[in-house]
Protein backbone atom coordinates (compact mmCIF):
# COMPACT_ATOMS: atom_id res chain seq x y z
CA UNK A 1 0.00 0.00 0.00
CA UNK A 2 1.55 3.14 -1.32
CA UNK A 3 1.45 6.20 1.66
CA UNK A 4 -0.43 9.07 0.79
CA UNK A 5 1.40 11.87 -0.09
CA UNK A 6 0.34 15.61 1.25
CA UNK A 7 1.08 18.89 -0.27
CA UNK A 8 1.37 22.31 1.71
CA UNK A 9 -1.52 23.19 -0.82
CA UNK A 10 -4.04 20.79 0.25
CA UNK A 11 -4.05 23.01 3.65
CA UNK A 12 -4.49 26.88 2.23
CA UNK A 13 -7.47 27.98 0.63
CA UNK A 14 -7.44 29.15 -2.54
CA UNK A 15 -7.94 32.78 -1.74
CA UNK A 16 -4.77 32.03 0.76
CA UNK A 17 -2.92 30.54 -2.30
CA UNK A 18 -3.55 33.53 -4.62
CA UNK A 19 -2.28 36.07 -1.78
CA UNK A 20 0.85 33.82 -1.46
CA UNK A 21 1.62 34.03 -5.02
CA UNK A 22 0.89 37.46 -5.60
CA UNK A 23 3.28 38.25 -2.27
CA UNK A 24 5.96 36.65 -4.22
CA UNK A 25 5.79 38.27 -7.15
CA UNK A 26 5.41 41.22 -5.78
CA UNK A 27 8.30 40.61 -3.49
CA UNK A 28 10.66 39.66 -6.42
CA UNK A 29 9.73 42.66 -8.52
CA UNK A 30 10.58 44.91 -5.68
CA UNK A 31 14.19 43.60 -5.47
CA UNK A 32 14.47 43.45 -9.40
CA UNK A 33 13.71 47.50 -9.91
CA UNK A 34 15.82 50.01 -10.89
CA UNK A 35 15.52 53.19 -8.60
CA UNK A 36 16.00 56.24 -10.36
CA UNK A 37 17.36 59.93 -9.91
CA UNK A 38 14.59 61.84 -10.84
CA UNK A 39 16.34 65.62 -10.23
CA UNK A 40 19.85 66.57 -9.91
CA UNK A 41 21.77 66.88 -6.65
CA UNK A 42 22.33 69.87 -5.48
CA UNK A 43 25.38 71.35 -3.74
CA UNK A 44 24.61 70.32 -0.59
CA UNK A 45 23.04 66.99 -1.81
CA UNK A 46 24.21 63.51 -2.62
CA UNK A 47 22.95 60.15 -2.60
CA UNK A 48 21.77 60.13 0.55
CA UNK A 49 19.21 62.80 -0.42
CA UNK A 50 15.97 60.87 -0.55
CA UNK A 51 13.89 63.14 -2.42
CA UNK A 52 15.89 62.84 -5.47
CA UNK A 53 15.33 59.11 -6.07
CA UNK A 54 11.96 57.71 -7.82
CA UNK A 55 11.43 55.32 -4.68
CA UNK A 56 11.74 58.27 -1.78
CA UNK A 57 14.49 56.74 0.02
CA UNK A 58 18.05 56.73 0.26
CA UNK A 59 20.43 54.46 -1.42
CA UNK A 60 20.62 51.21 0.38
CA UNK A 61 22.78 47.88 0.27
CA UNK A 62 22.50 45.93 -2.42
CA UNK A 63 20.14 47.64 -4.33
CA UNK A 64 20.17 48.85 -8.35
CA UNK A 65 20.51 52.86 -8.87
CA UNK A 66 20.53 54.55 -12.18
CA UNK A 67 21.52 58.39 -12.53
CA UNK A 68 18.28 58.26 -15.35
CA UNK A 69 20.62 61.50 -17.10
CA UNK A 70 20.45 63.48 -14.00
CA UNK A 71 24.04 64.64 -11.89
CA UNK A 72 24.31 62.61 -8.87
CA UNK A 73 26.87 63.58 -5.90
CA UNK A 74 28.91 61.67 -3.16
CA UNK A 75 28.90 63.03 -0.04
CA UNK A 76 30.56 66.14 0.82
CA UNK A 77 32.48 64.24 4.53
CA UNK A 78 34.74 65.82 6.68
CA UNK A 79 37.07 62.83 6.66
CA UNK A 80 37.09 63.12 2.55
CA UNK A 81 36.08 59.62 1.71
CA UNK A 82 32.94 57.38 0.98
CA UNK A 83 31.60 54.23 0.43
CA UNK A 84 28.71 53.54 -1.75
CA UNK A 85 26.42 51.42 0.05
CA UNK A 86 27.80 47.41 0.32
CA UNK A 87 26.50 45.42 -2.65
CA UNK A 88 24.79 48.26 -4.61
CA UNK A 89 24.92 48.91 -8.53
CA UNK A 90 24.78 52.50 -9.63
CA UNK A 91 24.36 52.65 -13.61
CA UNK A 92 25.37 56.15 -15.05
CA UNK A 93 24.02 56.87 -18.25
CA UNK A 94 21.53 59.03 -19.96
CA UNK A 95 17.69 59.07 -19.60
CA UNK A 96 14.79 61.64 -18.99
CA UNK A 97 16.86 64.29 -17.26
CA UNK A 98 19.35 65.06 -20.04
CA UNK A 99 21.54 63.27 -22.70
CA UNK A 100 24.03 61.76 -20.38
CA UNK A 101 24.12 61.14 -16.26
CA UNK A 102 26.93 62.80 -14.47
CA UNK A 103 28.45 61.24 -11.16
CA UNK A 104 30.25 63.85 -9.44
CA UNK A 105 32.88 62.53 -6.34
CA UNK A 106 32.88 64.80 -4.25
CA UNK A 107 35.46 62.48 -1.93
CA UNK A 108 39.21 62.29 -1.17
CA UNK A 109 38.17 58.25 -1.18
CA UNK A 110 35.35 57.03 -2.96
CA UNK A 111 34.53 53.31 -2.39
CA UNK A 112 32.24 51.42 -4.66
CA UNK A 113 30.85 47.92 -5.56
CA UNK A 114 29.22 47.99 -8.95
CA UNK A 115 29.67 50.82 -11.45
CA UNK A 116 28.26 50.75 -14.68
CA UNK A 117 29.06 53.07 -17.17
CA UNK A 118 26.54 53.74 -20.22
CA UNK A 119 26.09 56.37 -23.17
CA UNK A 120 26.94 60.01 -21.85
CA UNK A 121 27.89 58.48 -18.92
CA UNK A 122 30.73 61.13 -17.06
CA UNK A 123 32.37 60.51 -13.49
CA UNK A 124 33.56 63.63 -12.62
CA UNK A 125 35.91 64.52 -9.90
CA UNK A 126 35.71 67.87 -7.98
CA UNK A 127 35.90 67.81 -4.23
CA UNK A 128 34.82 71.01 -2.98
CA UNK A 129 36.19 71.47 0.64
CA UNK A 130 37.99 74.97 -0.80
CA UNK A 131 40.86 73.08 -2.63
CA UNK A 132 40.15 70.45 -5.54
CA UNK A 133 41.67 67.56 -4.08
CA UNK A 134 43.13 64.14 -5.84
CA UNK A 135 40.54 61.60 -5.93
CA UNK A 136 41.09 57.60 -4.83
CA UNK A 137 38.34 55.60 -6.86
CA UNK A 138 38.08 51.93 -5.31
CA UNK A 139 35.75 50.08 -7.58
CA UNK A 140 35.34 46.42 -7.64
CA UNK A 141 33.53 45.70 -10.67
CA UNK A 142 33.72 48.52 -13.19
CA UNK A 143 31.57 48.21 -16.65
CA UNK A 144 31.88 50.10 -19.83
CA UNK A 145 28.39 49.41 -21.50
CA UNK A 146 28.03 48.73 -25.13
CA UNK A 147 25.76 52.30 -25.38
CA UNK A 148 29.55 53.94 -25.33
CA UNK A 149 30.78 54.77 -28.13
CA UNK A 150 33.59 56.43 -29.87
CA UNK A 151 30.88 59.05 -31.42
CA UNK A 152 31.10 62.54 -29.35
CA UNK A 153 28.74 63.32 -26.64
CA UNK A 154 27.82 59.84 -26.63
CA UNK A 155 30.46 57.90 -24.70
CA UNK A 156 31.59 57.04 -21.12
CA UNK A 157 34.45 59.27 -19.61
CA UNK A 158 36.33 59.54 -16.49
CA UNK A 159 37.83 62.69 -15.48
CA UNK A 160 38.52 65.47 -13.28
CA UNK A 161 36.65 68.95 -13.08
CA UNK A 162 39.49 71.48 -11.96
CA UNK A 163 43.53 71.99 -11.83
CA UNK A 164 44.37 69.30 -8.74
CA UNK A 165 41.52 67.22 -9.85
CA UNK A 166 43.86 64.45 -10.70
CA UNK A 167 42.00 60.11 -10.48
CA UNK A 168 43.62 56.98 -9.22
CA UNK A 169 41.48 54.44 -10.23
CA UNK A 170 42.00 51.08 -8.11
CA UNK A 171 39.72 48.37 -10.26
CA UNK A 172 39.49 44.83 -9.61
CA UNK A 173 37.73 43.71 -12.76
CA UNK A 174 37.65 45.95 -15.73
CA UNK A 175 34.60 44.54 -17.75
CA UNK A 176 32.20 45.64 -21.09
CA UNK A 177 32.31 46.14 -24.43
CA UNK A 178 31.77 49.94 -24.78
CA UNK A 179 34.01 52.63 -25.25
CA UNK A 180 36.30 54.92 -21.72
CA UNK A 181 38.03 57.74 -22.50
CA UNK A 182 39.91 59.19 -19.92
CA UNK A 183 40.63 62.35 -19.69
CA UNK A 184 36.99 63.22 -20.89
CA UNK A 185 35.38 63.37 -24.50
CA UNK A 186 37.66 65.67 -26.75
CA UNK A 187 38.26 68.14 -23.76
CA UNK A 188 39.42 68.50 -20.11
CA UNK A 189 42.68 69.52 -18.22
CA UNK A 190 45.67 67.63 -18.19
CA UNK A 191 45.31 66.04 -15.08
CA UNK A 192 47.35 62.93 -13.87
CA UNK A 193 45.34 59.44 -14.34
CA UNK A 194 46.55 56.72 -12.29
CA UNK A 195 45.01 53.24 -12.99
CA UNK A 196 45.37 49.66 -11.52
CA UNK A 197 43.32 46.96 -13.38
CA UNK A 198 43.72 43.73 -11.49
CA UNK A 199 41.50 41.66 -14.31
CA UNK A 200 40.71 43.01 -17.62
CA UNK A 201 40.11 39.75 -19.15
CA UNK A 202 36.28 40.41 -19.39
CA UNK A 203 36.63 43.89 -20.96
CA UNK A 204 36.26 43.65 -24.84
CA UNK A 205 35.88 47.25 -25.72
CA UNK A 206 37.92 50.06 -25.80
CA UNK A 207 40.45 52.07 -23.30
CA UNK A 208 41.33 55.45 -24.92
CA UNK A 209 43.57 58.14 -23.43
CA UNK A 210 41.82 61.19 -24.27
CA UNK A 211 43.25 63.96 -22.45
CA UNK A 212 45.99 63.80 -19.49
CA UNK A 213 48.71 61.98 -18.47
CA UNK A 214 48.41 58.51 -18.09
CA UNK A 215 50.41 56.45 -15.27
CA UNK A 216 50.23 52.35 -14.56
CA UNK A 217 50.48 51.43 -11.32
CA UNK A 218 49.89 47.76 -12.35
CA UNK A 219 50.45 45.60 -15.26
CA UNK A 220 47.70 45.84 -17.62
CA UNK A 221 46.43 43.23 -19.82
CA UNK A 222 43.15 43.73 -22.46
CA UNK A 223 44.06 40.89 -24.67
CA UNK A 224 40.65 41.10 -26.08
CA UNK A 225 40.01 44.81 -26.09
CA UNK A 226 41.92 47.92 -27.71
CA UNK A 227 44.09 51.24 -26.56
CA UNK A 228 43.63 54.37 -28.16
CA UNK A 229 45.89 57.13 -27.28
CA UNK A 230 45.43 60.89 -28.99
CA UNK A 231 48.56 62.25 -30.21
CA UNK A 232 49.59 65.57 -28.38
CA UNK A 233 50.47 66.49 -24.72
CA UNK A 234 49.26 63.04 -23.61
CA UNK A 235 51.97 61.36 -21.81
CA UNK A 236 51.98 57.56 -21.04
CA UNK A 237 54.17 56.43 -17.84
CA UNK A 238 54.15 52.70 -18.08
CA UNK A 239 55.70 52.67 -14.31
CA UNK A 240 57.35 49.85 -14.61
CA UNK A 241 54.74 47.78 -15.57
CA UNK A 242 53.71 45.90 -19.08
CA UNK A 243 50.96 46.32 -21.00
CA UNK A 244 49.66 43.72 -23.22
CA UNK A 245 46.29 45.08 -25.88
CA UNK A 246 44.97 43.46 -29.18
CA UNK A 247 45.49 46.90 -30.90
CA UNK A 248 47.12 50.40 -30.20
CA UNK A 249 46.41 53.35 -31.80
CA UNK A 250 48.13 56.44 -31.54
CA UNK A 251 46.83 59.36 -33.22
CA UNK A 252 46.02 57.62 -36.71
CA UNK A 253 49.14 54.92 -36.14
CA UNK A 254 48.50 51.65 -35.40
CA UNK A 255 50.58 49.71 -34.20
CA UNK A 256 51.48 46.41 -35.57
CA UNK A 257 52.03 43.14 -33.38
CA UNK A 258 55.25 43.57 -31.01
CA UNK A 259 56.62 44.16 -28.01
CA UNK A 260 57.87 47.94 -27.60
CA UNK A 261 60.05 50.08 -25.02
CA UNK A 262 58.92 53.66 -24.07
CA UNK A 263 61.82 54.46 -25.84
CA UNK A 264 61.44 52.42 -28.85
CA UNK A 265 57.83 53.65 -28.76
CA UNK A 266 59.06 57.57 -28.88
CA UNK A 267 61.52 56.91 -31.90
CA UNK A 268 58.99 54.73 -33.72
CA UNK A 269 56.30 57.12 -33.41
CA UNK A 270 58.58 60.38 -33.47
CA UNK A 271 57.40 61.79 -30.06
CA UNK A 272 58.68 61.98 -26.17
CA UNK A 273 55.88 61.06 -24.31
CA UNK A 274 55.90 57.51 -23.39
CA UNK A 275 58.28 57.20 -20.32
CA UNK A 276 59.05 54.60 -17.42
CA UNK A 277 60.53 50.83 -17.37
CA UNK A 278 58.09 48.45 -18.80
CA UNK A 279 56.94 47.70 -22.12
CA UNK A 280 53.71 47.69 -24.66
CA UNK A 281 52.95 44.26 -26.41
CA UNK A 282 50.56 44.39 -29.00
CA UNK A 283 49.15 40.97 -29.78
CA UNK A 284 47.33 39.45 -32.84
CA UNK A 285 43.41 39.37 -32.14
CA UNK A 286 42.54 36.46 -30.61
CA UNK A 287 39.84 35.58 -32.91
CA UNK A 288 42.57 34.80 -35.99
CA UNK A 289 43.66 31.64 -33.81
CA UNK A 290 40.27 30.88 -33.30
CA UNK A 291 39.18 30.75 -36.81
CA UNK A 292 42.52 28.94 -37.45
CA UNK A 293 42.02 26.32 -34.72
CA UNK A 294 38.53 25.88 -35.71
CA UNK A 295 39.53 24.94 -39.22
CA UNK A 296 42.09 22.54 -38.50
CA UNK A 297 39.40 20.98 -35.93
CA UNK A 298 36.82 20.72 -39.44
CA UNK A 299 40.00 18.94 -41.34
CA UNK A 300 40.77 16.78 -38.88
CA UNK A 301 37.12 15.87 -38.07
CA UNK A 302 36.25 15.57 -42.19
CA UNK A 303 39.14 12.75 -41.90
CA UNK A 304 38.05 11.05 -39.00
CA UNK A 305 34.50 10.52 -40.73
CA UNK A 306 35.76 9.89 -44.63
CA UNK A 307 37.81 6.68 -42.59
CA UNK A 308 35.20 5.27 -41.07
CA UNK A 309 33.12 5.21 -44.13
CA UNK A 310 35.80 3.40 -45.63
CA UNK A 311 35.62 0.80 -43.02
CA UNK A 312 32.41 0.16 -43.88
Amino acid sequence: MNPKKYSMNMYLSTPVRASACLLAVVSCSSLSAVVTLIDNNASNESWVTAADWSDGLAVTAGGDYSTDGYTLRSPNTPTWASTFPAGATLTVEDGTGASGGIFLIKSGVLNMDNVNLGLGGLVASNPNNGTNLATTWNVTNLTVLAASTTTSGESAAIKGSYTGNDITMNVTNLLGSGYLAIGGDGGGLLLNYTLNVSDASGFTGILHLDRGNLILSSGLTISSGSFMMSDGTNTLDFGGYDMVVSSFEFGATSLSANTYTSAELNTLLSTDVFSGVGSLTVIPEPATTTIALGLAVLVLGAGRISIKRRRK
